[in-house]
């Protein structure tokens, strides 16, 4: 691979191996993205490309002018998915002094692309069938063509093409991902996981769960892992300036919780947002009391979980309502469609009724979590889950399995509870406790709010992201025997060479 001085210091890398790689910008409102088909043999043509930003396309450095690292963000696609939404969250927040990412969807279903800006450049290379091993070379000419030096792949397809693209197309570093924990893999995919394993040169994963899950089932080195949870736009998910039931977060923190992981400086104003349009759209009562489940249709998220919850909720606090927000995955994956069919099934037969509502995907969802008093997640595995993040940045608390990281993510008592999976009790009667205390929900509102700008910002997504591409940089240049000499040390060397002679 051929080394890129992306930086200042003397191995080429801003702020050093691990260092922050300076201040980070969000891009703005989302205007579209520069979007090429690579579905042709013949190589990706251009359908629409964006104008990018030239203030941020190169970066003078001592040495002269220098290109941004290239990154390929690997996807299988671009639909509503967790790993999806965070390929778009870490794409926007990249710092473009020193890296240029690209995201390459395997499929031509992209729906989340309209968040991006025309600053980030999105190829789309759709694979023909399920196994279409041409989908490797048309790839691997993209990294050349366009200087890629970071593969960083998201789920399986996708990291199984970026091992082989990055074998025979200009070697680049290639990080493969965990975003999820405690499955079984089926037995094709382990194969091809350890066949091809040796070409990745880390892991990203979004959970220490999911970190434990790779060194104990798969057998990779634990300093070969990384972790980085998930990040979600605290500016699109706040809470809104009018909630039912919840007067609006805004005014200064809680000074009591002063020290605890909870607290934040500043608690941001209140976003436009309505919090009572999903509700007036429902016909639910502003007075009543709303719980929600986002959760996309398959059998680890446990609806039926949801639903015995629902139930008994009901019993002791009769003025709630309840809606599940999320569709199955796409061509039956994982049986999901089936898993949906059984789902609708029970429900019918609940005797929850109009209670409980299966709401699809909404594209409004920022208003659909303002729209609750409590959110919950019965799953029984995950890795970092959007939906709690986003419910908090809301200012609405939720109730999780304890699963994964969610003990992390939902610091017990202060953003939320945890419950253990499932003892679907101990779940309704955390979320009646919710219900029944308006101080009480409104503080662990603050709170949960407070947590999410501290820990789980867009920004600190990348600058953790950035710092792992550095180090993976490094360790590739000193493997290579040597590491790139900036413009800097170039002269000195001349110098000393004149005064020699």
């Amino acid at each position: 691979m051929q080394a890129v001085d992306a930086g200042t210091d003397e191995m080429g890398e801003p702020g050093g191996a691990m260092g922050q790689a300076g201040p980070f910008e969000v891009d703005g409102a989302a205007t579209g993205s520069g979007v090429i088909d690579a579905s042709r043999p013949g190589g990706p043509s251009r359908s629409s490309r964006g104008s990018g930003d030239g203030a941020r396309g190169r970066c003078s450095v001592a040495g002269g002018a220098r290109e941004p690292i290239g990154v390929m963000l690997l996807i299988s696609s671009l639909e509503a998915g967790g790993a999806e939404r965070q390929v778009i969250e870490l794409a926007r927040a990249m710092d473009r002094r020193w890296f240029r990412p690209v995201i390459c969807s395997l499929s031509d279903h992209v729906p989340l692309a309209a968040g991006l800006s025309d600053a980030v450049e999105l190829i789309v290379v759709p694979k023909r069938w399920k196994f279409d091993v041409t989908v490797v070379t048309r790839v691997a000419r993209i990294l050349v063509e366009r200087r890629i030096r970071i593969v960083h792949a998201f789920l399986f397809d996708a990291e199984m093409v970026g091992r082989l693209a990055g074998r025979i197309g200009r070697h680049p570093v290639v990080i493969s991902s965990e975003r999820n924990t405690d499955y079984r893999r089926p037995v094709i995919h382990t194969a091809c996981f350890n066949l091809t394993r040796g070409l990745s040169d880390g892991w990203i994963a979004n959970s220490h769960s999911g970190k434990r899950f790779l060194t104990r089932t798969m057998g990779i080195a634990r300093n070969q892992i990384h972790v980085v949870h998930n990040g979600v736009d605290v500016e699109k998910f706040r809470p809104a300036k009018t909630r039912a039931g919840s007067p609006c977060h805004e005014g200064a923190p809680d000074e009591s919780r002063a020290g605890s992981p909870c607290h934040a400086a500043t608690v941001s104003p209140c976003h436009e947002t309505n919090g009572n349009t999903v509700r007036e759209e429902l016909g639910i009562p502003v007075e009543d009391r709303v719980v929600g489940m986002v959760a996309s249709f398959k059998r680890q998220k446990n609806h039926h979980h949801f639903f015995r919850m629902a139930r008994q909720v009901l019993e002791r606090v009769p003025n709630t309502w309840f809606f599940c927000v999320g569709e199955p995955l796409r061509d039956n994956q994982q049986g999901a469609e089936d898993y949906h069919r059984e789902m609708r099934t029970l429900l019918e037969k609940s005797g929850l009724g109009s209670r409980c509502r299966l709401l699809g995907v909404r594209r409004d969802m920022p208003e659909v979590y303002n729209a609750c008093d409590v959110t919950v997640l019965s799953s029984s595995r995950e890795g970092t889950p959007n939906v709690l993040l986003e419910s908090m940045a809301c200012g609405v608390p939720v109730v999780a399995t304890d699963v994964s990281d969610n003990a992390y993510v939902v610091p017990e008592g202060r953003a939320g509870f945890v419950v253990p999976l499932g003892d679907v009790p101990a779940m309704s009667e955390r979320v009646c406790r919710l219900l029944g205390n308006d101080d009480l929900r409104e503080q662990m509102g603050r709170s949960a709010r407070a947590w999410v700008e501290e820990a789980f910002a867009p920004v600190t997504l990348a600058e953790r992201t950035q710092a792992i591409y550095n180090e993976l940089l490094h360790r590739r240049r000193v493997a290579q025997g040597g590491c790139v000499r900036t413009g800097r040390s170039r002269a000195r060397d001349r110098v000393e060479a004149a005064s020699s002679t």
